[in-house]
């Protein structure tokens, strides 16, 4: 998956809203649609394999399919 995947998937499911910081490592703020927020771990500071995972992990919460496997 590629960072730009990552973003797409991520903005699929939820608003972006602004960057945070958490326990040293960029992350960034979204909305899920009932307005709950939800921290994103900053696709920048993560390793490719990890991506999907928290991809997978963010549907789940969601209540959705996860995105496919592309790498």
């Amino acid at each position: 998956m590629t960072e730009d995947e990552y973003w797409s998937a991520v903005k699929n499911h939820f608003h972006v809203t602004r960057t945070n910081q958490k326990a040293g490592e960029d992350m960034i703020l979204c909305q899920r649609s009932d307005r709950t927020p939800i921290l994103v771990a900053d696709p920048v500071k993560i390793r490719f394999e990890d991506r999907y995972d928290e991809l997978c992990n963010f549907a789940d919460k969601e209540g959705v399919d996860p995105p496919p496997r592309t790498c």
